[in-house]
């Protein structure tokens, strides 16, 4: 084939590829959790026509774009069939799937009229084997991929069991649910007929297809359940007395505010409505305070969605709440419960808020943060208003009891209006049933400024054009009165603590107090005949101790200020200047115990191979030393390595030695903290290392080093096949009589981008390349690390003739050798002419040499290497 027709192939196959690209259209549905996933993103294949291949689907979905924006459509009322097209309307109801449907194809047509079909063609069905089901209802506020109400299969055929707390729904006294065979609503089963039930219902037969619910009193049950036969039981579980609890379990006091107020909101629509946080942000300036609120939204969705995201980012590409969470030294972190939650399931919003308590304690960089419970308020069905926000009030003080966190009572505020002014000025909050109006996110947001800076609301000026005047004097009225006159038991301001000894149940539950009970403080501060921790000012953790003859509980309170952790961890900076980071470990010494550079971390994982941990626990010292001959039976942890004798190697490297046996170290990471100080954005890494072998291993899975990268030194993503170095098996595990036996050379460019100001992690992790058996380990090292921002000042290009063991660099103006000293260092200009002669040193200083083309002769025992520099 001639040139020019191979030319005009690729321009027509880059067209093709550009013609059926990907759309931005995505079938958003119980499938994968209403998110705009890849995987289920459209191929757009032209004229309007949008195709996905190969899904099984069932529960209800719609077809939209990622912002639910341009492109949302959805049923205009009729019955989707496979092979049949099915009309689509902007904006419409949710589709549903009857049956689960293995799609070969579905067709997404969207017309220029704004109108647009659907069409699904395969086959009825799922080959999955059910092994479990879900109780899906008020139990979980009809969340239909919560698991919380899992039921799992038995030892008898298609039998389902599990314990589940069944709440009331708003204003009920019976919990509404179905069981679904898979989350997502596929696979219903309810009462038949399609009527709920009336009363206590604890057994009965339920039908598939069926949208009838059964109801149950509130309570906790043993639920079991039938597919075959659709009969189902309810046996309730009665609370039974367990054991003794002091309240609250891990408190932090904080009495002063921190000169910068950074709040953090895990929040769903109830803030996210007419951005709250911006009319704190605008209330802060008009007052001079420098805070700022960022929040993390999930609309509709409860804490416990929040909390499992998971580490890193999510299907979205967008941050997860935990990634949030370990972003900043938060000074302040609002959990916001999902509406219904605190007053239909308390079990899941106890469990929820105790999660992200401890979650917060251990990652945030500032562990004091105070964590506050904005309180929800009922909706707005005034004959059971009262009611409902009681149960709500309670359930927040149960969990600000257990947890010392802290209520902003907004719930209390509607009610105070209702108590003033009736149900016309209460409904004035309300853009619906539930969601706030522009005065209510007001009146919220100056409760939370009161809260957190101890001023009172009404010397707030601020409001927002969306309320007059007189709407936002009476909100701060109604802020500053209901803010001043509730108790929580943690008052930060005060430095006061209330504790409680009660007696729980199985499930946590608080059954009854104790009295007759001997209290003890150990440090600073006073606690009273009432319980009551009031700190004199003393920062450090504190132990409370109560006891009578029956038992003795101990629990431990840290008051102190707001900390950042990121700013005691060792840190390289790099900037404009610095623009390379250069380690070959050489410094560290010989002994076993040796200490890492500054910003260097290493640990060993116990739990599994290919396991990176956090930078934050790893440790600073190595714990073995080795070189020639290691042993094969060589204790397993993290080692000092020396290029010969281990004694007097002046070559170091840093690694490690995995094994098999019980509590052994499954593999090694090597961590490394970087810290952008420069005044732009560092938008890549040049990054070199070696990684050397000093011990031979026959696992037959043989071994491997593997890069990854981290913007907390938590949450890490692996930089790649160009990062991932293998060592095969060995014929023996042995040490090498000269060490290091092997070494590998890695060079890269990793392209993230690291903002002014933040950081970036690293970590090589050091294991077996597959599997879990970690013995007939190879011993791996790290060395001569060397990592560079973009130089567009000097380049370096070696010559044909260049020696592979020679590395090399260019810093601030200089020419630098890695790991050796030339006995000379020649440099010629383009005619021949020497310009520069360096004797027995490892630079050359570049910065006098004016523009143009160089060759730089280094010559070390005899040997000599050539290397083009562009000098521009």
């Amino acid at each position: 084939m001639k040139k020019k027709h191979l030319l005009l192939s690729f321009f027509v196959l880059c067209f093709a590829l550009s013609a059926f690209a990907n759309s931005g259209i995505y079938l958003r549905g119980g499938v994968n959790s209403w998110a705009a996933v890849t995987d289920w993103e459209f191929t757009d294949e032209g004229n309007g026509v949008y195709t996905l291949s190969d899904k099984e689907i069932y529960g209800q979905f719609k077809i939209a774009d990622s912002s639910w924006g341009d492109c949302d459509y959805g049923s205009s009322g009729g019955t989707l069939s496979l092979g049949e097209t099915l009309n689509l309307t902007a904006k419409g109801g949710n589709i549903s799937c009857p049956e689960t449907f293995q799609c070969s194809k579905i067709t997404f047509t969207r017309f220029d009229d704004g109108s647009a079909t659907l069409l699904l063609e395969g086959s009825i069905g799922s080959d999955d084997v059910i092994t479990e089901v879900y109780i899906i209802g008020n139990n979980n506020n009809w969340d239909f991929n919560d698991t919380s109400g899992k039921l799992s299969a038995t030892n008898n055929e298609n039998e389902f069991k599990g314990t589940v707390t069944l709440g009331a729904a708003s204003g009920e006294n019976v919990c509404y649910w179905r069981i679904y065979e898979r989350l997502g609503m596929s696979g219903s089963w309810g009462n038949p007929g399609g009527e709920n039930t009336t009363g206590h219902k604890t057994s009965g037969t339920l039908e598939r297809n069926s949208e009838g619910c059964v109801t149950t009193n509130p309570g906790t049950y043993i639920i079991t359940f039938n597919l075959n036969t659709g009969a189902y039981s309810c046996e309730n579980i009665p609370s039974v007395a367990s054991g003794y609890e002091i309240m609250p379990q891990q408190a932090v006091l904080v009495k002063n505010v921190p000169e910068q107020v950074k709040v953090l909101s895990l929040n769903n629509s109830l803030i996210d409505y007419n951005d709250q946080n911006l009319m704190f942000d605008e209330i802060c300036i008009n007052r001079n305070k420098n805070a700022s609120w960022t929040k993390h939204t999930l609309l509709g969705k409860s804490l416990l969605t929040h909390y499992n995201e998971g580490e890193g980012l999510t299907a979205e590409g967008v941050a997860s709440a935990k990634m949030m969470v370990r972003s900043e030294a938060w000074s302040h972190i609002i959990l916001q419960e999902q509406s219904a939650t605190p007053r239909t399931n308390l079990k899941e919003f106890r469990e929820s808020v105790r999660l992200w308590k401890e979650y917060i304690r251990e990652y945030c960089p500032n562990p004091n943060a105070i964590i506050i419970l904005p309180m929800n308020w009922a909706y707005n069905d005034w004959d059971s208003f009262k009611g409902n926000n009681k149960i709500l009030l309670d359930s927040y003080m149960t969990v600000a009891q257990e947890q010392g966190v802290v209520i902003c009572p907004v719930g209390m505020a509607y009610e105070a209006i209702l108590d003033a002014e009736g149900s016309e000025a209460c409904e004035l909050l309300y853009s619906d049933n539930r969601h706030p109006t522009p005065r209510a996110s007001y009146l919220a947001a100056c409760m939370e400024y009161q809260l957190i800076f101890n001023e009172l609301a009404t010397d707030i000026n601020y409001h927002p054009e969306s309320i007059t005047a007189d709407e936002a004097e009476s909100m701060r009225k109604y802020a500053t009165t209901t803010v001043s006159s509730f108790i929580c038991p943690t008052d930060h301001h005060t430095g006061k603590l209330q504790l409680s000894i009660n007696v729980v149940d199985q499930f946590g539950i608080v059954m009854e107090s104790v009295n007759n009970v001997t209290w003890t403080l150990s440090g600073g501060g006073v606690l009273n005949d009432k319980l009551q921790f009031t700190s004199d000012g003393t920062h450090g953790e504190f132990t409370v101790t109560a006891s009578n003859a029956d038992f003795t509980r101990t629990i431990t309170f840290v008051v102190g200020d707001a900390v950042d952790k990121k700013k005691d961890e060792p840190v390289i900076e790099i900037d404009g200047d610095k623009k390379v980071i250069y380690e070959d470990f050489d410094g560290i010494g010989v002994e076993a115990t040796a200490t890492l550079p500054e910003g260097w971390r290493i640990d060993k994982q116990l739990s599994a191979p290919r396991t990176v941990g956090t930078f934050g626990t790893a440790v600073e010292v190595t714990e073995q030393t080795g070189g020639n001959s290691i042993a094969s039976n060589a204790k397993n942890g993290i080692w000092n390595f020396g290029a010969g004798d281990a004694a007097i190697a002046t070559d170091r490297a840093i690694g490690g030695i995995s094994t098999g046996v019980d509590n052994g170290t499954r593999c090694i990471n090597v961590y490394l903290h970087i810290r952008n100080t420069g005044s732009s954005t560092i938008d890549k890494l040049d990054i070199s290392y070696d990684i050397e072998k000093y011990r031979q291993g026959n696992n037959v899975a043989g071994f491997a080093a593997q890069l990854y990268y981290s913007p907390d030194g938590v949450a890490w993503t692996s930089a790649g096949e160009d990062f991932y170095t293998f060592f095969a098996q060995d014929a023996a595990t042995q040490g090498y009589s000269e060490a290091p036996g092997d070494s590998k050379k890695v060079e890269g460019a990793l392209n993230y981008s690291v903002e002014v100001g933040k950081d970036i992690y690293l970590a090589w992790n050091l294991s077996v390349a597959s599997g879990t058996a970690a013995n007939g380990a190879q011993a791996l090292a790290l060395d001569n690390v060397r990592i560079s921002i973009d130089d567009k000042d000097t380049k370096i290009e070696p010559l044909e003739n260049s020696r592979e063991d020679l590395n090399y660099y260019i810093e601030d103006g200089h020419f630098k050798l890695i790991g050796t000293i030339a006995d000379k260092i020649l440099i010629y200009d383009m005619q021949g002419i020497l310009q520069r002669n360096e004797n027995q040193t490892w630079e050359a200083n570049l910065k006098q040499m004016s523009s143009g083309v160089y060759f730089v002769k280094v010559i070390n025992k005899n040997k000599t290497d050539t290397v083009k520099i562009i000098i521009k």
